[in-house]
């Protein structure tokens, strides 16, 4: 019986942990702080399928509360698009921890200093996104895409806060499900034995 229950556990966990398609293997980005009056200018001023064009910001909605920074767990809803064809390749819920490297650099770096609430549109250059791979065959190698996020909430740091994000406890209705499963199957146990029902 233990060892249907760990196998079940297993399960749940991998399914659990499905995440945001694999960055590149870029290095660390450092964060910056939150888009100024000159980053609006240099988001209007982007320039496609240039090899200098560094990754540009613009805030649609200031929210409330700390600006998010590295080490911080986000929860935000995004939508990507690719700038050349104006189609759309993601959105959805997505959670994860500023400054980790598991999540697209430009969106790493982007969502530094964004507050609950606050929606932020990021162009991010191929360098700082897909790179010459390209993903899926969705989208084309070298590819400028932008970025529409919005931070929903933080979660708790530490532990805590991690498993809340690995387990999909945010937004995410696809991960949620399982997420209850896992605590039901770790709780469940104790529940039976506490009543002293085989």
């Amino acid at each position: 019986m233990m060892t249907l229950y760990h196998s079940l556990l297993l399960l749940i966990m991998a399914i659990s942990t499905d995440a945001f398609v694999p960055s590149p293997p870029f290095a660390r980005c450092i964060v910056r702080s939150t888009a100024t009056d000159s980053d609006v200018v240099a988001f209007d001023n982007y320039k496609l399928n240039d090899d200098t064009q560094e990754l540009v910001m613009k805030d649609v909605v200031v929210g409330n509360g700390e600006a998010a920074k590295v080490g911080d767990i986000l929860d935000v809803k995004y939508k990507g698009t690719i700038m050349a064809t104006g189609k759309e390749f993601a959105n959805g819920p997505l959670s994860f921890k500023v400054g980790e490297g598991k999540v697209l650099p430009g969106l790493d770096v982007g969502v530094a200093g964004l507050r609950v609430g606050g929606k932020r549109v990021l162009r991010i250059p191929p360098k700082l996104g897909y790179g010459s791979r390209g993903a899926r065959n969705v989208i084309p190698p070298n590819s400028d895409i932008e970025m529409e996020v919005e931070l929903c909430s933080m979660l708790p740091q530490g532990a805590l806060g991690e498993a809340l994000m690995n387990w999909g406890f945010g937004k995410n209705p696809k991960t949620f499900g399982t997420a209850g499963m896992l605590l039901l199957l770790i709780v469940l146990p104790n529940i039976l034995s506490a009543l002293n029902i085989q």
